[in-house]
């Protein structure tokens, strides 16, 4: 069962494998704020996709903490907000969500620097585990 927005894939920006990626969902309760952990699928300079175990509503824009793990150190973004924009169950009852960051044009220069820097390491994490395939092969 597929839920979306924008009815039909139209990514113009390839997706990367989400290599030790993860999320974080900020959610509220009055005063009181938390952080949940989120998997996160894949992703791109311009959205991210992540399994969540409830269905969420369509639409709805929350805020992110994105963390890339590595043996060197880690690099953070502390706050990005994103849009839902579609939502998938998996077999295993699931859901795939796919989403935007929000306001691009509105981000800090060090936000967007960030974004990049993470995209450049997973496509370097990407390209070595590809040589690495094509040897044991």
């Amino acid at each position: 069962m597929l839920h979306q927005l924008y009815p039909q894939d139209k990514r113009k920006n390839r997706r990367l494998p989400a290599a030790n990626l993860t999320a974080q969902l900020k959610t509220k309760q009055g005063l009181f704020t938390t952080w949940s952990d989120l998997s996160v699928s894949d992703f791109s300079l311009f959205g991210v996709a992540l399994i969540l175990p409830s269905e969420p509503e369509l639409g709805r824009k929350i805020t992110l903490r994105l963390l890339l793990t590595m043996d060197m150190g880690d690099i953070r973004i502390n706050q990005i907000e994103a849009k839902i924009v579609n939502k998938l169950i998996r077999e295993d009852g699931n859901w795939r969500v796919g989403l935007i960051f929000s306001s691009q044009s509105k981000q800090s220069s060090d936000t967007k620097a960030q974004l990049k820097r993470f995209q450049e390491i997973l496509e370097k994490n990407e390209a070595l585990v590809g040589r690495l395939s094509e040897i044991a092969v």
